[in-house]
């Protein structure tokens, strides 16, 4: 085996190029290295299975689709250890790739076939990889960038698996569908009108490809919209119940404060009488008798303050004792909807969790703190019953946006910052920079 004949072997594996591009396309925030880190290994990966694919064809005429099962689970491997992505979304993501490049391969035996006609897949011509190459990079350079704008958005934040496994599913028919109809002989499918009815077949089910994965794209799109419209819409319902209670503790003051000069009149005469006795009852049944104001001031971010107000009367109602900190600017650091969703992820979690345990042991501590470089910092402490799922470690209960503790590690995420989540016998810790 001379060098010229391993490099005209190995033509055909060109193709896993544009492929592993296309797989690296909608993880942009998903990998747990830098991407520079990534680009080594991906290289390193990629020169050893040139290597061990192209080889064993040399020596043994070994035929690539032979090895294909294990090239596949050694690059998924890799792939996923190198992710945060759970596996349901990097499955997905890349059988995609290589359902794509199945059909780029078939157009290649196709026009294998056309330049030699007596010849067969196995045969696999030196102008067929060029073909295959050149066809899938240019389709692939479009795709990534496709997939690199709209497919990052569904990675991020789309954490439903079922959505997902479907999607894995119908890729994978297609993936097999691509598989079983290369065309070994090449004069099977240039016999009659087969030429045609192959190609024609090639392009309607890719283009319904491209159509199935547009309608995947919008439908997803108009769930996440209607979960983010539902969670504007439970904040707006927030910041009402605050508004309302404000208008209620005016109104309810408004005789106190008409009547406050009759009390300063009354005061008045019994410092006169050096009555100090008195002085003490008639204030104590004054305060006594003030109207209650049910919303704390904790920032003067108003839809933060709001969301907290509204988490302070739900948890008082469960007789849970707080401990809170808040120092939150007017001036968001970021986005209100944000910080409400991180926030509000965190406390109905954690009344969930004190809902399982014995009144007296429930508790909620919170602290919000913000330095002068905009760097947010969220501390929270809560008590649970210790039970956490044997799958995660960590208890994960679900809030009204169904996303509960994934949410909160999206949203983080999207500015570059850190949620970790602990526990330690009966106490459940969130750490969050940003």
């Amino acid at each position: 085996m001379n060098i010229t004949d391993f490099i005209i072997s190995a033509l055909p594996l060109l193709s896993i190029i544009p492929a592993a591009l296309l797989c690296m396309a909608p993880m942009e925030h998903q990998w747990k290295s830098p991407k520079k880190y990534i680009y080594i290994k991906l290289l390193a990966l990629l020169a050893c299975l040139f290597l061990v694919m192209s080889i064993p064809n040399q020596l043994f005429h070994t035929d690539y689709n032979t090895m294909l099962p294990l090239f596949a689970v050694v690059t998924f491997a890799t792939y996923q250890g190198n992710l945060k992505a759970p596996i349901y979304k990097s499955l997905t993501v890349f059988t995609l790739s290589f359902t794509i490049m199945s059909f780029f391969s078939n157009f290649s035996y196709a026009f294998d076939a056309w330049l030699h006609p007596d010849g067969n897949a196995n045969d696999f011509s030196t102008e067929g990889a060029i073909f295959q190459f050149l066809l899938s990079t240019v389709f692939s350079i479009i795709i990534y960038f496709l997939l690199r704008k709209w497919g990052c958005r569904l990675i991020d934040q789309v954490d439903i698996p079922r959505v997902w496994n479907i999607s894995f599913i119908i890729l994978l028919i297609f993936l097999i569908h691509n598989l079983v109809i290369v065309p070994e002989d090449y004069g099977q499918i240039l016999s009659g009108n087969n030429y045609n009815i192959f190609l024609t077949s090639l392009i309607l089910l890719f283009m319904l490809l491209c159509l199935l994965s547009v309608v995947f794209y919008f439908i997803v799109d108009g769930m996440m919209r209607l979960a983010e419209t539902k969670e504007k819409n439970h904040l707006l319902e927030m910041q009402e119940s605050t508004y309302l209670a404000q208008q209620r503790y005016i109104k309810e003051t408004e005789k106190t404060r008409h009547d406050f000069r009759h009390t300063i009149g009354t005061i008045n005469e019994m410092a006169a009488r050096n009555d100090i006795d008195a002085i003490k009852v008639f204030m104590k049944e004054y305060i006594d008798a003030m109207p209650k104001n049910e919303t704390t001031r904790f920032t003067d971010n108003i839809a933060l303050n709001s969301l907290l107000n509204y988490y302070k009367h739900l948890s008082e109602g469960l007789d849970i004792t707080l401990n809170w900190e808040v120092d939150y600017p007017a001036k968001a650091v970021i986005a209100d909807i944000d910080i409400c969703s991180i926030l509000g992820n965190i406390l109905e979690n954690a009344i969930h969790a004190c809902e399982n345990i014995p009144v007296d042991d429930r508790f909620i501590d919170l602290t919000i703190r913000t330095d002068d470089t905009d760097r947010l910092f969220i501390v929270a402490t809560n008590s649970f019953d210790g039970q956490a799922p044997d799958n995660k470690d960590i208890p994960a209960h679900n809030s009204h946006s169904g996303l509960g503790l994934k949410s909160i590690t999206s949203t983080v995420e999207k500015y570059d910052g850190t949620a970790v989540f602990s526990h330690n016998g009966n106490e459940f810790y969130t750490d969050i920079a940003i």
